[in-house]
């Protein structure tokens, strides 16, 4: 086989190989998370690295390079970290906490309003002051 075929066939594969790396970083990245708040939660919690390594199973050089924004957790190990730490996802990413009262069903009253244009279009109800 003449060394040029050899040399192509080469460069073929190493261009394989690096879109495969590529696409395997862009799906760990899309599983990963930012957790901002994870060093005042665990100091908070009164946990150490290696007391929080040990009760996740995560090292404790891990769990530092996460602090320290180098490396993200997956999405399994953030919530693991969130249970661990006794807080929700949305702390542990440091994002607002969702609001605890229900959600209105209608709060501009949009409901009531279309019945009563289709009541009044259709002939059954004569118009109505808008709300």
């Amino acid at each position: 086989m003449p060394l040029l075929t050899v040399r192509r066939r080469c460069q073929q594969t190493d261009s394989t190989y690096n879109k495969q790396i590529n696409n395997s970083h862009t799906a760990k990245k899309m599983l990963s998370s930012d957790v901002p708040n994870l060093r005042p939660l665990r100091l908070a919690a009164g946990l150490s690295r290696e007391h929080l390594a040990n009760l996740t199973g995560i090292s404790w050089r891990t769990i530092h390079r996460w602090e320290q924004g180098a490396n993200s957790p997956t999405v399994r190990d953030t919530k693991l970290l969130a249970t661990v730490l006794g807080v929700s996802l949305a702390q542990i990413l440091g994002l607002p906490e969702p609001s605890s009262e229900p959600p209105s069903e209608d709060p501009n009253g949009f409901k009531d309003r279309l019945i009563q244009l289709l009541l009044t279009e259709l002939g059954q109800v004569g118009p109505q002051k808008p709300l």
